[in-house]
């Protein structure tokens, strides 16, 4: 689910993207339906900014769909993977991408569909976030990701790339991270990793000069 103002009215509506064949579905804040577009298995839904224009990515089955606010499809493509997270890539600027899990690695896609690049992991999983961190203040030099692996496994692992897509840093963490940001660092230049867990930790990771 995501909430955002779709119809400049400064109130938040709210799209929910459905498993099996529920679709994805529009709602007022009261929580009126506002509109209904068939899909299947939506297990990921997000906005995204594109050519300043704010649009819709979500699943739908094996297919990645791009859909305008009001819920006009405007093109989909297949992806090697069901879930996704929107984020930024090493070397790939600012422009986002779809990023998720496949083949013993983390890849990145386009909003087109087009690969983008792919980091090696040791262990597949079944979610995965990734964040790029200055931790010196000297501009993005490396990328995070956190991987979750099966539930059954109670298991997550964090990894640490450079700009050249070489892993410097590999944990093991205990139970389920779901999330990983950059924060500016107190009283210094650079960023802090925080690592979250659904358990309500948080970690902190910095890098020794």
């Amino acid at each position: 689910m995501v909430a955002l103002d779709i119809n400049n009215d400064s109130v938040l509506e709210f799209i929910v993207g459905m498993n099996g064949g529920g679709g994805l579905r529009a709602f007022e804040y009261s929580g009126k339906e506002i509109w209904m577009k068939d899909a299947v298995n939506v297990f990921s839904v997000a906005t995204v900014r594109e050519n300043d224009i704010e649009e819709l990515i979500h699943t739908d089955g094996s297919e990645t769909v791009v859909r305008s606010l009001n819920g006009d499809k405007l093109r989909s493509f297949k992806l090697p993977f069901c879930t996704f997270v929107m984020g930024r890539w090493p070397n790939h600027g600012n422009d986002p991408v779809i990023i998720g899990l496949s083949d013993m690695s983390i890849r990145a896609f386009d909003l087109n569909g087009s690969p983008v690049g792919s980091l090696p992991i040791q262990r597949t999983g079944t979610m995965v976030e990734v964040t790029p961190i200055d931790f010196r203040g000297q501009g993005i030099k490396h990328y995070a990701a956190v991987v979750s692996l099966r539930a059954s496994m109670n298991l997550s692992e964090l990894y640490l790339f450079d700009r050249n897509d070489s892993l410097i840093y590999h944990e093991v963490l205990k139970g389920m991270y779901p999330s990983v940001t950059a924060i500016p660092a107190r009283n210094s230049e650079g960023e802090f990793l925080l690592v979250g867990g659904d358990d309500g930790t948080v970690t902190q990771y910095w890098m020794k000069k």
